[in-house]
């Protein structure tokens, strides 16, 4: 004969049965999260870029074209080759060093920066303002590969040719990297994309064409 459990011991099983329910329901719900974080393989650079995200390492690069009309864009890139032309080796040397390097150097050079960026478009048939500003400037999101560094406040570099609202192309300066894939779904094939330590001339050649 069965015997009925105590009312007391009913509510004690009934509490159990349901904790345990909730902890299986919510085993299934964060498994798949689990299966991804552990599925998702970066590369040595992106493992890079989010060591010193958390870090807050990442010294940034944007340059902002005046429109998105062929014209705008070509200055816009006009002045990004006369920047890493005039900079590039200076930056390589200052990323040799640390974060802080990068970023004391855009500091002591923007106003040769601006002169540079401003007698390129001026060359160019630009006619409207240049201005270059480096410090702790407001940016957004952009996506590097797999990773995606948020909008916010980062070190960095910031040239607008006109009003700026055209696409913009950026890259990162520390840590050496510049890589060539944007937040627009605009991505190279995994063999077109090049060794990403910073070099000028494999930049000038593969890595900026991807104006966002």
């Amino acid at each position: 004969m069965l015997r009925r459990l105590h009312p007391r011991c009913s509510l004690w099983l009934n509490a159990a049965l349901a904790l345990f329910c909730a902890a299986a329901f919510l085993l299934v719900l964060l498994w798949p999260l689990r299966s991804f974080s552990e599925a998702t393989t970066y590369t040595a650079e992106e493992r890079a870029l989010l060591d010193a995200f958390e870090s807050g390492e990442i010294i940034r690069l944007h340059v902002l074209a005046d429109g998105d009309d062929a014209e705008s864009q070509r200055v816009k890139l006009c002045v990004r080759d006369a920047l890493i032309a005039a900079f590039g080796d200076l930056l390589v040397d200052a990323s040799h060093a640390d974060a802080d390097a990068v970023y004391e150097t855009l500091l002591a050079q923007v106003s040769r920066m601006e002169e540079v960026a401003l007698t390129c478009a001026r060359e160019n048939g630009f006619t409207g303002p240049v201005t270059a500003e480096a410090g702790v400037l407001t940016l957004p999101e952009k996506t590097y590969g797999q990773v995606t560094l948020p909008a916010g406040d980062y070190r960095g570099l910031r040239v607008t040719l006109g009003s700026g609202q055209g696409r913009n192309w950026w890259c990162v300066l520390f840590p050496q990297l510049c890589l060539a894939v944007s937040s627009d779904g605009v991505e190279p094939q995994p063999s077109e994309v090049p060794s990403l330590t910073w070099d000028a001339e494999r930049i000038l050649s593969q890595w900026l064409i991807f104006p966002v």
